[in-house]
């Protein structure tokens, strides 16, 4: 076969046909913008929220290092030191932290940082210097406002600061200071190497030999060359280099998000793409199918002079790049206004933190690669279909040359059984156009779901009981190293139960005691320790059930004491008793967070013996096993010890320790505003060792949470529901238009323009039918796994499956598919009949 140059005339002949079908085109263009909306919005937004996380959990951590060697000696960094891997080596030494009243509200620790160290903490003096004479100390603003110390170098700082329990009063000069971070997990306190190694010298044995003080050792970061997989780089860094990883403490930076190779985030991230890019695929591989299949008489005479099925391919492929040069730049460009306006949303929402909106080369370069891929792969079949359509087949072609059709007997004809024998005629084309509508559905269906099944009870009793909480600072404060569980005297118990507008007070006590054990109750706990692999592989708490349980027969205990209206707020597992008979002073429940029995040390019906600070002594039968609302505990728990729970009488006539450590207030409605106000006087101006919070705030809280589900699920749905109906538009369109002729001899034999045009609008009705159909059968099953997929990893996540988004939706749909081909068919159908029959061969 002769090769002729003839490109130059297939790009003429692929431009004039685009140039030829503007209004066909201008579907195809909206088809590849909306896709590379969908692509631009995704990656603009994940993008600046995966910044934004990073930036603001670099605060939280205290660090921008990727990988720390925790509780190390000098001799690990000098490992580290020589090892070529790393980077940026640097470090911390642990000295302790701040007993000052006035701190009671600041998680502060006090060590001693070189430079680099503290420059990569955030934790650098703006203003003065790092600590260089023995007094010397650089802290945050946060500290010396709370201290009352104006914010000048040269001012006085007197410290209490506790070293593994030995408290050292001393009073420093202040050397530096910075902006104090409210998000930082600590404020930071750094003094000078002298004291540090005067008051916390270093360890003579290894932390995993001690692990009871922390003071002297070390704290190492340092940095990789890059950042993927930086769990991995670490893990070969510590084995290369003789470590045992049972033995050390290592820590991997989670603000970077290539740190660890999670499988679950990679699935999810590729799901998200597949979806995209699916309903791209839907409605432009649907657009370039019906065009090819509207222009194949073209085709067929193209190839009667001569052109190849090379050659048709090219032309074909050669149209969806120039409207991919139209589409994609305009996508792009609306797809970064979407996110811009969705990001604010999704933000304020997750996050509390500064937004960086990013705006990346990288993120266009991905759009336009994903967005083209698309649309090449969905022009492939049409490729196909015109490349292999002879020429008399090109001629002759209807929607239905592809079809056999059964020998049927006669049966009455009428516009519907005729609309089902039309839409029959392209299976094809109705499973896409029909997956396109569904995909929008499901959606709505989904997102609904999603947000129905959000317990906002849960999410609030999770953080708060009752309308206020009020309880210690340091109860609240996790990085305190001193607890307070008895901050809320009598007193201020009557107090807060008189004060007007509280219809009910909740009290809930604790402190730590030990319980005593006998030759069972030891044998109990070490079949508990040793059915746990996760335990056995602790040595401190082997050595503590060697110790502790076995020799000295005593388990730690975090005993609880309620009164009658906290008792109303466990939940009790596997029985109701009533407060009469748990208030007897021969009893007492367990405090477990699982209703789990394998991971009960204790349970129903067994006897704790409890000593008391007071050195009494007594046992208590298990009455049942129970949980108590978090934001009714101490917030921690034993690692080796159980959590027995007291009444109030019978906790008090054993404890020295009267206080009160939580209490939770129901109020009138009315009242909720003079309470409020009442308890910030007091908290803030009164007695400022205490803190409250509200109800109101995680009601607000999970408001926020769902309305960015909505708006940003919306958005989504929205721009899918419009592809869908593009796709929909384009199919019944071009169906009308490729069937004009068939129309006219229906016309001309008899058929009224009614009749035709019912016929229509029953197909669309039929389309219609078959998406409602797909939604509620295939798309229950879509919906289930996506919600679960989605939602399941939240705790206050209780799926509850409804249906009815998709009976809203349908009647909107079954409109838009009577509307669309009876107005379509009127355009068409201007034209006269004759006019019409012309173009018969």
């Amino acid at each position: 076969m002769l090769k002729v140059k003839n490109q130059k005339i297939i790009r003429k002949i692929s431009t004039r046909s685009l140039l030829a079908n503007k209004k066909k085109n201008l579907i195809a263009v909206m088809a590849i913008m909306l896709t590379c909306i969908l692509f631009t919005a995704v990656f603009c937004i994940g993008g600046s929220i995966m910044k934004s996380t990073q930036e603001s959990t670099f605060r939280q951590v205290g660090g921008t290092t990727m990988a720390s060697l925790k509780c190390a000696v000098q001799k690990d960094y000098d490992i580290l030191e020589k090892d070529p891997a790393v980077k940026d080596l640097c470090r911390n030494i642990q000295v302790g932290r701040a007993d000052n009243k006035e701190l009671s509200k600041v998680n502060m620790e006090i060590n001693y940082a070189d430079d680099l160290y503290a420059k990569m903490s955030f934790n650098y003096p703006e203003t003065g210097a790092m600590p260089s004479e023995r007094l010397e100390i650089a802290t945050s603003s946060i500290v010396l406002e709370a201290m009352g110390i104006p914010l000048e170098i040269g001012q006085k700082v007197p410290l209490e600061v506790n070293v593994d329990g030995k408290v050292y009063k001393e009073e420093f000069t202040l050397c530096g200071f910075w902006e104090g971070d409210p998000v930082a997990m600590a404020q930071e306190c750094w003094v000078s190497r002298q004291f540090a190694d005067e008051v916390a010298p270093e360890p003579s044995i290894p932390f995993a030999e001690n692990q009871y003080n922390y003071a002297g050792y070390s704290n190492i970061n340092f940095n990789f060359a890059h950042s993927w997989d930086i769990e991995g780089q670490l893990i070969k860094l510590l084995e290369r280099n003789g470590y045992d990883l049972n033995q050390v403490s290592y820590g991997v930076n989670w603000a970077y998000t290539t740190s660890k190779i999670d499988a679950q985030s990679i699935a999810l991230v590729a799901g998200v793409l597949i979806i995209i890019m699916l309903s791209g695929y839907l409605i432009i591989y649907n657009v370039f199918y019906i065009n090819v299949t509207g222009e194949i008489h073209e085709y067929g005479l193209l190839k009667t002079i001569g052109t190849t099925a090379k050659q048709l391919k090219q032309l074909v492929r050669r149209q969806a790049v120039l409207l991919s040069l139209v589409g994609i730049p305009m996508g792009m460009i609306l797809g970064t206004l979407l996110a811009k306006i969705l990001f604010p949303i999704i933000l304020d929402t997750f996050l509390t933190y500064e937004m960086v909106f990013s705006i990346n080369p990288i993120i266009y370069m991905a759009s336009i690669i994903f967005t083209f891929v698309t649309v090449l792969v969905s022009c492939r079949k049409p490729c196909r279909l015109a490349s292999k359509v002879s020429p008399i087949e090109a001629l002759r072609y209807t929607e239905n040359f592809t079809v056999k059709k059964k020998v049927k007997k006669s049966r009455r004809v009428s516009t519907f059984t005729m609309a089902v024998e039309n839409v029959k005629r392209s299976r094809k084309k109705v499973f896409v156009v029909v997956l396109s509508l569904s995909m929008s559905m499901i959606l709505v269906n989904s997102i609904y779901n999603m947000v129905h099944s959000f317990d906002m009870e849960a999410y609030i009793s999770n953080s708060i009981t009752g309308d206020f909480q009020v309880t210690h600072s340091t109860v609240m404060n996790l990085g305190s190293s001193v607890k307070i569980y008895d901050g809320i005297s009598q007193e201020e118990l009557a107090m807060f139960r008189e004060l007007d507008g509280v219809e009910s007070v909740a009290a809930v006590y604790a402190d730590y005691v030990f319980s005593l054990l006998d030759e069972e109750g030891k044998r109990r706990v070490e079949e508990f320790v040793n059915s746990h692999e996760r335990m056995k592989n602790d040595s401190w708490l082997m050595e503590e059930l060697e110790n502790g349980v076995k020799k000295e027969g005593y388990l730690y205990a975090n005993v609880y004491g309620i009164d009658m209206n906290a008792f109303e707020t466990l939940s009790i597992y596997g029985k109701d008793i009533s407060w009469e008979e748990f208030n007897s002073g021969s009893y007492c429940l367990l405090y477990e967070e699982e209703d789990n029995e394998e991971n009960w040390m204790f349970g129903e019906g067994d006897k704790i013996t409890l000593q008391t600070d007071d050195g009494a002594v007594k046992e208590y039968e298990v009455l049942a096993v129970a949980k108590i609302p978090y934001s009714l505990t101490t917030r921690s728990y034993p690692a080796l010890g159980i959590s027995p729970i007291l009444p109030e009488g019978e906790y008090l006539e054993h404890s020295s320790k009267t206080g009160v450590m939580n209490i939770s207030l129901r109020v009138f409605d009315d009242k909720e505003v003079e309470v409020e106000s009442f308890l910030s006087s007091y908290t803030e101006n009164g007695k400022d060792e205490l803190v409250h919070v509200s109800r109101q705030t995680y009601v607000d809280q999970f408001e926020d949470f769902v309305s960015m589900f909505w708006i940003v699920g919306g958005a989504l749905s929205f721009i899918l529901a419009l592809i869908g109906i593009l796709n929909f538009i384009n199919a019944i369109v071009t169906g009308i238009l490729t069937r004009k002729q068939e129309f006219a001899m229906m016309e001309a034999v008899g058929m009224t323009r009614e009749q035709l045009r019912a016929m229509l609008v029953f197909e669309g009705l039929l389309y219609a039918g078959l998406t409602i159909g797909f939604s509620l059968t295939v798309g229950n099953i879509i919906c289930g796994f996506l919600v679960n997929m989605a939602a399941g990893m939240f705790w206050f996540f209780k799926y509850s499956y409804v249906i009815w988004p998709v009976l809203v939706c349908a009647p909107v749909l079954v409109a838009l598919a009577a509307l669309i081909p009876y107005g379509a068919y009127g355009q068409m159908s201007k034209d006269s009949i004759v006019e019409r029959l012309k173009l018969i061969e």
